[in-house]
């Protein structure tokens, strides 16, 4: 049984049990007195890391956590932000957040969602009361993009970060958003970027077959819209865009290709609609299966971006690890990989995105393609778990092992 079916059939002590004896084997060992508070670990200590909500679907989490027992983490999911205090863990413990919008979502009005939210921020001061864990926060976002409640959101995530040991971002540029929306100071930020997803997905199709696959022809033109559907997308302007790129470009072939989950459908019906008036426009409104995320890059000339209320963006690093150069709003997180293979319009510009989108059709462009691989080495998952797992202990002030840097890394992270 494997520590995800431990955790989803509530075998929590079973998992830990576990963890304590791979970690025991690793030469890492939970201390056993009262912690005192405030105090670093000691050399050779195990740690346990609760995280939660659990995203499945999207890799990321499996890579961030991928190095952590090098460095002396168990690392436990937790679905349910009620149970994080199950784990029977004797020694010293992180509780890592990744989104809380399920604290407030489906709560029927506003009154409901602060009751839920004061709730939440009840626990949290309990975890750190009884259990003495560190709270660590990934901030993938400022606020929920479906917020239904956004006053009491932006209220909840002010109460959050008081209570946080540090908070993790992706990107140098979000400190200041997060901040300014916030309006107080993060505690202990600390910068990670977000890794490729190199040996993730398969990878076994070349651009003939998977354009082939697709209904494409190689004179093609492909542009790539990938990830769940959903309204903050942009797909409003990537529309307009599009209709303008084909009527500006002339002796270019263009096809627009729309692939991800339809967590929106009145929206993928509504794309599915405007596709079937047109024969450039392809729409796959469905859970694309992982062995087939890389073909549908691998098919594309580039992958573009619309939407602009955005901290980070796994799909960007998706995009690069596929070696598709992207399309993608000049905003603080895009320039900071801009030379990674970026082709950066002006965020709010509709006429900078069709340019943009003429500019990719340019035998120049194809260079970004090589750009691309600057990412895969520098943001390797490898080396963002490492340095995830290290900036963590840095930020909570606790000495930093040198981690075990064994074949496997070193020969997978050039």
């Amino acid at each position: 049984m494997t520590r995800w079916e431990q955790i989803k059939s509530g075998q929590f002590a079973d998992a830990v049990t576990d963890v304590f004896a791979d970690l025991d084997r690793m030469g890492f060992r939970p201390r056993f007195e009262p912690l005192e508070r405030g105090s670093p670990p000691r050399a050779g200590e195990a740690i346990l890391l609760n995280y939660a909500p659990v995203a499945r679907m999207n890799k990321y989490q499996a890579l961030l956590y991928a190095r952590g027992r090098e460095l002396g983490f168990g690392v436990i999911p937790t679905l349910r932000f009620e149970d994080l205090d199950k784990a029977p863990w004797p020694g010293r413990r992180v509780i890592h957040f990744h989104w809380i919008a399920s604290v407030t979502r489906g709560a029927a009005d506003g009154t409901e969602a602060s009751s839920r939210a004061a709730a939440f921020l009840r626990d949290l001061d309990r975890l750190k009361e009884q259990l003495g864990a560190r709270l660590v926060w990934t901030a993938h976002n400022v606020l929920p993009h479906d917020s239904a409640f956004p006053e009491v959101d932006l209220e909840l995530r002010r109460g959050f970060v008081e209570r946080l040991d540090a908070v993790h971002l992706l990107s140098h540029s979000s400190r200041a958003t997060l901040e300014d929306t916030f309006d107080r100071a993060l505690p202990a930020p600390f910068v990670v970027e977000h890794p490729t997803y190199e040996n993730a997905y398969a990878d076994f199709t070349p651009r003939s077959a998977a354009r082939f696959e697709l209904g494409v022809s190689e004179d093609d033109f492909v542009v790539l819209c990938f990830g769940s559907i959903q309204k903050y997308k942009g797909y409003e302007r990537l529309k307009a865009a599009f209709e303008s790129f084909a009527d500006r470009c002339p002796g270019v072939s263009p096809r627009l290709v729309i692939a991800g989950k339809p967590v929106d459908e009145a929206l993928a019906a509504s794309l599915r609609r405007w596709a079937a008036t047109r024969s450039d426009v392809m729409i796959h409104a469905r859970n694309v299966p992982d062995d087939e995320v890389h073909m549908f890059f691998r098919a594309a000339d580039a992958s573009v971006i619309t939407h602009e209320n955005v901290l980070n963006s796994g799909v960007a690093l998706l995009a690069l690890t596929f070696g598709n150069p992207l399309l993608a709003p000049d905003l603080g997180a895009f320039r900071e990989i801009e030379e990674m293979g970026l082709l950066l319009y002006r965020a709010g510009d509709d006429d900078s995105l069709v340019d943009a989108l003429c500019a990719a059709t340019r035998p120049e462009f194809a260079l970004r393609r090589e750009a691309t691989a600057l990412a895969r080495r520098r943001f390797h998952p490898h080396r963002i778990s490492t340095a995830f797992f290290t900036g963590l202990m840095e930020a909570l002030g606790w000495p930093v092992p040198h981690p075990r840097m064994d074949r496997e890394l070193q020969t997978s992270c050039p």
